[in-house]
């Protein structure tokens, strides 16, 4: 018999009318704090509210042209999948190339 786990269901959040298709919203799930926003294709997107760079809260940022999340803090980046996409202080292409495909 496998053990019950808690983290590993599907939990209905919010009703969509609650969510602002313009600003991630914070919310609190099972004491875990997450941040939902939606993307261009208008997908509905939840993850971790913690940017890895600085551990400041996504759910302050913004959303840009591309549908990805802000960090408010430092700019950084992210789809719908959590990859970093983008990190303002690399201008060179290489850098920012290697930093955005880093597994950290």
């Amino acid at each position: 018999m496998t053990k019950f786990s808690w983290t590993k269901q599907w939990y209905p959040v919010t009703p969509i009318d609650y969510l602002e298709t313009s600003n991630p919203t914070p919310i609190t799930l099972l004491g875990k704090r997450l941040v939902i926003w939606q993307d261009k294709q208008e997908k509905w997107i939840a993850m971790d509210d913690t940017c890895p760079h600085k551990l400041a809260q996504l759910s302050l940022g913004s959303i840009d042209k591309n549908g990805d999340l802000i960090c408010r803090h430092h700019g950084w980046c992210f789809d719908g999948t959590g990859k970093c996409t983008n990190i303002p202080m690399l201008s060179e292409e290489k850098a920012l190339e290697t930093a955005c495909n880093s597994k950290r």
